[in-house]
């Protein structure tokens, strides 16, 4: 039963993000959809990774929001596949991740 409740519980948690963000009057509703975008993100892939993964996970998202990361093939900062290229938007997240130990 506790186990349950506990999945219910965490399942309901970004519905209270949504609700609580759209009563609150945001300036710049593009700030506000990108910090939920990133929220999503990090919840959603950086739950599924081990301790070492998610040091290299925080590492690459946060070049990557910078736009730091080599978007050639072959590239020496992180593994992403044989043959993965990455595009960048034209337009970059308006939220950024704080810094580490803020």
């Amino acid at each position: 039963y506790s186990c349950l409740t506990t999945a219910l519980e965490f399942l309901c948690v970004p519905c209270r993000m949504v609700a609580a963000a759209l009563q609150v009057k945001v300036d710049n509703t593009s700030t506000c959809l990108d910090a939920l975008f990133l929220f999503s993100l990090i919840w959603s892939i950086g739950a599924t990774c081990d301790r070492p993964s998610t040091v290299t996970f925080n590492a690459f998202l946060r070049q990557l929001l910078a736009g730091k990361v080599t978007a050639a093939a072959e590239r020496s900062d992180f593994d992403l596949g044989p043959g993965l290229t990455i595009s960048y938007p034209e337009k970059l997240l308006s939220t950024q991740l704080p810094e580490v130990g803020t």
